[in-house]
Formats: C-alpha cells, structure tokens, sequence
C-alpha cells in the first residue's frame, strides 16, 4: 500500500518534530523531517497506532491517513502549550474563587492558560483558542450557575469534551455553587441561565445554532457531569 506524496507533504511540513511509528512488533522513530520511502515502506505493513509530536492538526492529519491506508489511526498530542486550561464565567467567579484557584496554580509552578469569556468580544470562538485547547494537558471548567449563558464557555465545554475522547486530555470539572445533577440536565439556576441562551437565539433567529450547536452543548453538559470533580459551595 502506498502512501501519496501530498500525504508524506502534509507530515514532513506541518511543523512535526517527531514521529513514532508503532506496527506489529517494531518501533520506528524518526526525528525531523520524514525519510519519504521508509513512511512509505513502513505504511505498507500494518500500522495499529500512529504517533505524531509536534505543532500538527491532530484531526487533519488522522483523517488523512485513514483515507489512504483504509484503517483506523490514533493520535496523541505532546509538546503542550500549557499544563492547564481554566475554563469559566468570568462575572460569576472571575474575582472569587477562580482567581485564588489560578493563583494557586501558578505558585505550584503550573503553566495555566485562563480564558475569561468576559473578555471576548463577539460570541464566536476563535481557531487560535481552539488550539489552545488542544495543546493543553488538562482542561479545569469551573461550572457556576451563568455557565450555561455563555455560547462561548458551551463551545469551550464542547471542543474540551472532544479533545478528552479524542486524545484523551485529561477534563476536571469543578462545580462551584451548582450541583453535577443540574449541569447533566440542565435544572435549577444552571438550566434558568440556559434558557436565556436559547431564548436569546430564538430571538435573534439563529436557526442553524439551534439545529447544530445545542445539541452538542446539551450532549457535552451531560458527559462533563458524569465525570470526577469537586463540588464547592458558594461562599457569597
């Protein structure tokens, strides 16, 4: 089976500093740029998980390669950007509890990326946040009761969730003054906040947000819940 040009392009151009090729019983590791006919060579044998480390679109590049080897690839990320990304509201817990736990963090020595929605302008998220994501080991979402007002805190919540069954980034939520049952089905003060979310929507006639992002905001919400995490009552 042969690997196209425009395939070995995409790997020896994307910025990748390493490459761990792991088939049947051998290991194969190449630093730098990849040798176009030992890729080749070893695509041709069966190859059960593929390494890449480096500054490479992990999903680009595994889509690519199981459109031309016909079978399933795994990818994981290294050479993160940040050990932590701190996700939150920030006019819920910008000046409380998230900022002493980012202090925290810090002083630990902990290389933490903190996004306060607050701060944005527009509700779109940018491609650069969304790598920031991806490039982070672990992502802390600090859940509040306007949590679920935010569109750009739900798509945080979304690409995060993606990035932990997809490279298996480590997700811990953190549920401050709101209990996990009210984030899996969006009750109490938590599901209040979503409401406005959608009512503002459906105001403003965002049809295609209602048919393709709250659905993946809901299926988050509910995944997110059944996970490990802290629950801490709001001292306010």
């Amino acid at each position: 089976m042969n690997v196209d040009l425009d395939l070995i392009d995409l790997v020896v151009n994307a910025g990748v500093q390493e490459v761990t090729l792991m088939p049947y019983n051998n290991n194969l590791k190449f630093v730098g740029n990849v040798d176009p006919e030992i890729l080749r060579d070893t695509m041709e044998r069966r190859t059960d998980n593929l390494k890449i480390v480096g500054n490479v679109d992990p999903e680009i590049l595994r889509d690519k390669l199981e459109s031309k080897i016909k079978k399933k690839v795994y990818l994981t990320r290294e050479n993160k950007l940040h050990e932590v990304f701190l996700s939150f509201r920030g006019k819920d817990t910008r000046a409380s509890f998230t900022s002493h736990l980012y202090a925290a963090l810090q002083n630990a020595g902990i290389t933490v990326f903190r996004d306060d929605d607050s701060l944005q302008r527009g509700d779109q998220i940018s491609t650069s946040l969304l790598r920031t994501i991806e490039l982070t080991q672990i992502s802390v979402i600090v859940f509040s009761s306007n949590y679920s007002d935010s569109k750009w805190c739900l798509d945080e919540l979304v690409r995060i969730m993606k990035c932990r069954r997809t490279i298996g980034q480590v997700v811990l939520p953190i549920f401050y003054g709101v209990d996990p049952s009210e984030i899996r089905h969006q009750t109490g003060e938590f599901g209040k906040a979503f409401q406005n979310l959608l009512n503002r929507i459906r105001i403003s006639n965002e049809v295609d947000d209602l048919m393709n992002l709250v659905p993946l905001w809901i299926e988050a919400l509910r995944e997110v819940a059944g996970l490990a995490g802290f629950v801490v009552l709001n001292s306010r």
